[in-house]
């Protein structure tokens, strides 16, 4: 049944749906705002229905949704990684793997670095070189050109699984970050947000 609640700019017509819908608990809800309300219709929600409210109701504005609907009947593109966001990926596979490296095992972890790996992850991804064939090329070259071929077969490996996992959008509920480099953690945690997140999103939660 269609229902519509007429009235003026200020005479309460939000607020007293922000009440049905906080009447209507267990119930799922969907309320749909112009893109620059969204934030404060999130606030103004959870103020009258509790922060339990998020439990069973949801504010979207119109480009939300329909991110919500391609994502969930297809169309919608994955986003792709910026160069800064593949770094920080590089970063975290040659840490996974860290501990089976030989000559990469403590290497340098500036951005030039880890570009020089991404430039020849390129360049393997371009010729078709596979992590597989890298690894195996290692195993029967002997030395330590052997035991470089074997690590980058570990890391570029150890690559193409986390940005698998970025693709299918599939995220650890908590992410442990810890170690010396700062600049690593911050822009990781932003490159998750940006990831992860949406605008209005990130908006609510800082």
């Amino acid at each position: 049944m269609l229902k519509l609640l007429l009235g003026r700019a200020g005479t309460g017509k939000t607020d007293e749906i922000l009440k049905r819908i906080a009447a209507a608990a267990g119930q799922r809800q969907l309320l749909i705002v112009p893109e620059q309300a969204s934030h404060e219709t999130e606030r103004r929600l959870c103020a009258v229905a509790g922060n339990q409210v998020s439990l069973y109701a949801e504010v979207l504005s119109f480009t939300r949704l329909t991110s919500r609907v391609l994502a969930q009947s297809g169309g919608l593109a994955a986003p792709a990684l910026d160069p800064g966001g593949r770094v920080l990926l590089m970063c975290a596979a040659r840490k996974a793997v860290s501990s089976a490296l030989t000559v990469y095992a403590r290497p340098s972890q500036k951005p030039a670095f880890l570009s020089g790996l991404l430039a020849t992850l390129d360049e393997c991804k371009q010729y078709c070189v596979s992590p597989q064939d890298l690894t195996k090329a290692g195993e029967e070259l002997p030395g330590q050109e052997g035991e470089k071929l074997r690590d980058l077969g570990l890391i570029f490996g150890a690559y193409d699984a986390l940005t698998a996992q970025v693709a299918a959008r599939r995220f650890a509920p908590v992410y442990l970050l810890m170690g010396e480099e700062s600049y690593f953690i911050d822009a990781l945690c932003e490159q998750l947000a940006t990831t992860i997140l949406d605008e209005a999103q990130r908006s609510f939660n800082q």
